[in-house]
């Protein structure tokens, strides 16, 4: 069974809810587009989806 795909669906899943937070919490404090959650999250999952490519050569999900 390949579980790849799920891997890589929650780790943008994480990604994007890190950027809902950062904007949501930092609503009145960041400036204006880093304070819209369409924006933010947006780029977090580009962000995250870049590092997965980076990262899936050194991914250890099946043990062997």
């Amino acid at each position: 069974m390949d579980i790849i795909w799920i891997a890589f669906a929650l780790h943008l899943i994480v990604a994007g809810g890190i950027g809902f937070l950062i904007a949501t919490i930092g609503r009145h404090r960041l400036p204006a587009p880093w304070n819209n959650p369409s924006f933010t999250v947006a780029i977090s999952l580009c962000i995250g989806a870049l590092i997965t490519m980076a990262t899936y050569q050194h991914w250890r999900i099946y043990p062997g």
